[in-house]
């Protein structure tokens, strides 16, 4: 979680995370296929950058904001 008015954090971190193998997705709050694209990364392990939050994050997202995640035999799951 990044508080960045000047959108220096958020620079940086497009410029980091711009390799091909990284699979940066970029995705605002609102949008329809935020879920979507949260299950893809979370499954295979990109970085999932989610811009203009607001004050409040939505109810969905707090799972994975806690890490709340389901342990079933020796698998870990997060459930959306």
């Amino acid at each position: 979680l990044i508080i960045d008015p000047q959108l220096q954090g958020i620079k940086w971190i497009k410029q980091k995370e711009s390799a091909p193998e990284r699979n940066l997705q970029i995705v605002r709050l609102g949008q329809k296929d935020l879920i979507r694209k949260l299950e893809t990364a979370l499954e295979n392990g990109h970085t999932i950058l989610i811009e203009n939050l607001g004050e409040t994050i939505d109810a969905v997202l707090m799972p994975v904001i806690q890490r709340a995640s389901i342990k079933r035999g020796t698998k870990l799951f997060i459930k959306l």
